[in-house]
């Protein structure tokens, strides 16, 4: 019982309780000798590892959980198992390694009638978005047609929904006609808003809210309002996914109520929606999570620099420098004197620009101090200054 209670509070509840709850599992299975290897454990840790954000360490856990032997106490073992590959494919896809996340999710075999609740939803996602990160968007279509239609035949209410939501966010995030051809372009039917937004709040007013929901609900609604100019409306639903999230401890949540919002944020306000991205920027960092910038803000560029600069931890610089390199090109002048910069040249700057001194970003970076120095100097001549203060103040520029 108690096993299964850390899976449903790891669900629906907060995660200071849900591994207290744990504790209780392991110390009694241990008093009374019960699976001497505690094979449940691994799996369980590592789930609340990842709502935790402390993704390194899930991985490690899941790896280990992903092919469970059975033993006489292991009734949800098979069930964990499945949960295990299931989110060591979030972890990859999130990390931006998609042939990984693309593996795992081909060697899961998800049976409806036999799966923990988080399976079915989490690998439908994952394909559909390693698809679409590939640019296979008829694939991506297809997958979500059939997941709908074996949801409807089973009247699976909820994974409707999901499945529905996903797709709508898709077809934002692709500027393209729903997949009904009838129904009007997304992002600019008010019918699809009202209705994402009801379930949404549905969902939120639950006692004890779904983390999947509601993530997939905010990406979808945030995502649609904005494409259609009117991210702002999206704020006061995506503030109150945030609250959740932190309440109940989920990190990735989190970071993506914080992407959405600096989306929603960038054309009215952006320094808020750069201050959204630093708060991002410090959760994702520590996650190394790299995907959600580029699903939800891929033309941040110039807000995500301005996010960077100013941060005195030179992993938060790295990690934007990664981010930086694969989001989009903005057009406008500050575009063009950011690409005359090489990459390790970008490191350098967003570095110094955390306050670092040159020996200390030299040792963040696995560099030499007269490396860095060497490149400041490019540095002085491709932007036209002359001091590490006149370069950080042309980075300011290129940022407001």
């Amino acid at each position: 019982m108690l096993a299964f209670e850390v899976l449903l509070l790891a669900r629906h509840g907060d995660l200071g309780t849900a591994r207290s709850c744990l504790a209780e599992y392991q110390t009694l299975c241990e008093r009374n000798g019960f699976a001497p290897r505690l094979p449940s454990i691994n799996p369980q840790r590592g789930l609340l590892a990842f709502l935790a954000g402390e993704l390194d360490q899930a991985v490690t856990l899941l790896t280990r959980s992903a092919d469970l032997c059975l033993d006489r106490f292991a009734e949800p073992e098979l069930l964990l198992a499945q949960v295990s590959k299931a989110l060591l494919a979030v972890i990859f896809y999130e990390r931006n390694n998609i042939e990984g996340a693309a593996d795992v999710i081909a060697g899961l075999r998800v049976d409806m009638d036999a799966a923990a609740p988080e399976v079915p939803p989490l690998a439908l996602r994952i394909r559909c978005l390693c698809a679409q990160a590939r640019g296979e968007h008829a694939e991506a279509d297809r997958i979500l047609s059939e997941a709908l239609l074996q949801a409807e035949r089973r009247g699976a209410r909820r994974l409707c929904q999901y499945v529905t939501a996903l797709r709508t966010e898709l077809s934002a995030r692709r500027g393209m006609m729903p997949l009904d051809a009838t129904a009007s372009p997304a992002g600019n039917d008010p019918d699809q808003h009202a209705q994402l937004e009801k379930w949404l709040n549905l969902e939120l007013e639950r006692q004890e809210p779904s983390w999947m929901m509601v993530e997939q609900g905010i990406r979808a609604l945030a995502t649609t309002l904005r494409s259609a100019g009117r991210g702002a409306e999206a704020k006061p639903i995506i503030q109150r996914a945030l609250r959740l999230a932190r309440a109940q401890g989920r990190v990735l949540l989190q970071a993506v109520c914080l992407i959405l919002q600096a989306g929603c944020d960038a054309e009215a306000n952006p320094d808020g929606s750069v201050e959204s991205l630093r708060l991002a920027l410090e959760l994702t960092s520590r996650m190394d999570v790299i995907r959600p910038y580029l699903d939800l803000v891929p033309t941040a560029r110039r807000l995500l620099i301005a996010a960077a600069a100013g941060r005195s931890d030179s992993r938060i610089a790295q990690h934007a420098g990664r981010v930086l390199q694969l989001l989009e090109d903005p057009a406008g002048e500050e575009s063009d004197v950011w690409q005359t910069l090489s990459q390790r040249e970008r490191d350098i700057l967003l570095a110094l620009a955390g306050n670092a001194t040159t020996k200390s970003a030299a040792r963040a970076l696995g560099l030499s101090p007269e490396t860095v120095k060497h490149h400041l100097k490019s540095i002085y001549a491709k932007l036209g200054v002359h001091t590490r203060e006149e370069a950080l103040g042309r980075l300011a520029q290129i940022t407001r």
